[in-house]
């Protein structure tokens, strides 16, 4: 794959403790690109302008999923009622398919492939975030996830709260935060956004 050291930010370990990560953030991974702020934007633009290796290396994930040999979840657009959209062709909402972190790192070592994705540190991360765990809560993993998310840049609008929010809804599918229907739940998005802020008395962080 080709360096992207000098051109992207490179991912924060923390990744590796993620329970899941979505086929856009994972792509950006394996490419040692850091998702946060990024992984959104690469999807609302050109395939031109997509970093060098992208759609090869999302191409690679898709497949795996669909034959069955990565654990994940394709989840697709709902292009109903949108004018000129094709009425025989799938178009997959990379935000919102998800892979599961464990089950991908696995693959890519039974493939040789080795970066800050797959690399293990001394500890398996800590036991709140095994999704596997008995005592897993869904929130618990959201809030963390929020928090080691946050963006400190001083010229982001809104307040602590309201950019917590933001994110819980870019990121509930893969989170879980939803609600019978599989769609993002209002009240479990209020709830972890309440736990993570660490400014209740409101406004927007000082610039």
């Amino acid at each position: 794959m080709t360096d992207q050291s000098e051109l992207y930010a490179k991912p924060s370990p923390n990744w590796r403790y993620s329970v899941t990560v979505s086929v856009a953030e994972a792509t950006l991974l394996m490419l040692e690109i850091e998702p946060q702020e990024f992984s959104h934007g690469v999807e609302g633009s050109a395939s031109s302008q997509y970093p060098p290796d992208y759609l090869a290396t999302r191409n690679v994930l898709v497949t795996a999923i669909e034959n069955g040999q990565l654990d994940g979840t394709l989840r697709y657009e709902d292009m109903s009622g949108v004018y000129g959209a094709p009425e025989d062709h799938d178009i997959i909402d990379y935000h919102a398919s998800n892979i599961d972190m464990a089950a991908l790192r696995t693959w890519l070592s039974e493939r040789g492939f080795s970066n800050s994705l797959s690399a293990r540190s001394n500890s398996q991360g800590p036991q709140y975030m095994d999704r596997k765990h008995r005592r897993r809560s869904v929130k618990l993993i959201a809030a963390v996830e929020a928090w080691e998310a946050f963006d400190e840049q001083p010229n982001a609008s809104g307040s602590v709260k309201q950019r917590i929010t933001n994110w819980l809804w870019e990121h509930a599918v893969r989170l879980e935060l939803i609600n019978k229907h599989g769609e993002p739940s209002d009240t479990m998005i209020r709830d972890v956004a309440k736990l993570t802020n660490w400014k209740p008395g409101g406004g927007a962080p000082k610039k």
